[in-house]
């Protein structure tokens, strides 16, 4: 409307000027009526029918968006940057142009906290913590509540593993709820860190969600995904309401459930690839971030497909993730290249199986997982459950990778 006004406003003033310049003033002699051209204007229906999209569109991969926007009083010296896709809040450290600092929401647990503790850690190169030791991480005052406090030393290794920076530090707080989770982060050389820490718990105690909700089109933390259209964008409307999320800490499979009344049928994904369901597989509810998802043993064990663009990543950083979220260390570059491979999408997908670490008290958990990556994106397939059922369907398991196909 502020666009038609603009014009409206411009003709007239064109039409005064061309007045004054001929001496004199004109009247439109026959009236005319102006119609739309192009594609027919619907009024009376939805944003997302309307512009012929969805939220899905704009999601955020992970990352959940709170319907409150964190208030905060940055620090001296930082300066804020652009938000991105998982950074609700996001600062460059004062002191060194690498240091930096940043505020994620997830939905749900995020994967856990031991999970994401120990993703941290196998960024740092260093090895995961026992549950034990997790429970012994002290906890700070945060957002009214207690957050579990840590401060790394080590290597830094990227979030994508593809950094090598010796003498890093990484501090954090980690507020991990069934409802929704929240991270702050602060990772830099070690020398900047230590005369920036009191700046981050200063940074931590003036952070708030007291503040009037936002309406700015981001989903609620109810909503099925993270979404943040672009500037200027109507609102989308909410369609389902989502549990908590998946294993996942982020990436691929950070994602919140959307439980509906009935197991879906048909085996083609969101994305129009289809896939063939080995014997004894059901088609389980759709759950955000997630393509297709499978239930195997009556539900004792689930496999799921994310897809990701661009490489997400890249393999080692992928299947480290998964290290990290079942307790045990990183795997080398050499290691990979030993994998088992198997024909997915018209190239090779790399096979990895893990079980949970023995300190975790669900030692008995085990994970298949696949990592396909294409020209233009990524297929990730994870199946996890208990070690027995899953050595039972290894075979299976490649069978299904191998079946993806798109749909004509």
């Amino acid at each position: 409307m502020k666009g038609y006004v603009g014009c409206a406003a411009w003709a007239l003033f064109a039409l005064s000027a061309c007045s004054s310049r001929e001496g004199g003033t004109r009247e439109f002699e026959v009236a005319r009526t102006y119609e739309p051209v192009g594609r027919d204007l619907r009024w009376n229906v939805s944003s997302s029918e309307r512009f012929g999209m969805s939220s899905r569109d704009f999601s955020m991969s992970g990352s959940v968006a709170s319907a409150r926007s964190a208030t905060y009083t940055t620090p001296p010296g930082w300066s804020e940057l652009a938000v991105s896709q998982f950074r609700e809040a996001n600062f460059r450290v004062a002191g060194d142009s690498s240091a930096e600092c940043y505020l994620s929401t997830l939905s749900g647990e995020g994967g856990g906290l031991a999970a994401n503790v120990n993703r941290w850690r196998t960024q740092m190169s260093l090895t995961p913590l026992s549950d034990e030791e997790i429970a012994a991480l002290p906890r700070v005052p945060w957002l009214g509540k207690k957050a579990v406090a840590v401060d790394f030393h080590g290597t830094w290794t990227g979030m994508s593993g593809d950094h090598n920076a010796a003498n890093w530090r990484l501090v954090g707080y980690l507020l991990v709820e069934p409802v929704q989770s929240r991270f702050l982060k602060m990772t830099g050389p070690a020398d900047v860190l230590e005369r920036e820490l009191e700046n981050f718990r200063a940074l931590a105690a003036s952070m708030s969600y007291d503040g009037p909700p936002r309406d700015d089109g981001r989903m609620d933390m109810s909503g099925d995904m993270s979404s943040e259209l672009p500037p200027g964008h109507p609102p989308m409307t909410q369609s389902s309401k989502s549990g908590q999320a998946g294993n996942a800490a982020s990436g691929p499979d950070a994602s919140a459930s959307v439980e509906p009344s009935v197991v879906l049928e048909g085996n083609r994904s969101a994305s129009g690839y289809e896939w063939t369901p080995p014997s004894g597989w059901a088609r389980g509810p759709e759950k955000a971030m997630r393509e297709i998802t499978y239930l195997v043993g009556g539900g004792e064990a689930e496999c799921y497909v994310t897809l990701l663009g661009g490489s997400g990543g890249g393999l080692l950083a992928n299947i480290n993730r998964w290290c990290g979220q079942m307790g045990q260390p990183p795997f080398r570059e050499a290691d990979v290249a030993s994998m088992v491979q198997v024909d997915m999408l018209g190239t090779k997908a790399t096979i990895v199986e893990l079980e949970r670490g023995s300190g975790s008290s669900t030692a008995s958990e085990y994970l298949f997982g696949a990592v396909c990556l294409l020209p233009e994106r990524s297929v990730f397939v994870k199946m996890t459950g208990p070690r027995a059922l899953l050595e039972r369907e290894r075979a299976a398991f490649q069978e299904f990778c191998k079946s993806a196909r798109a749909a004509n």
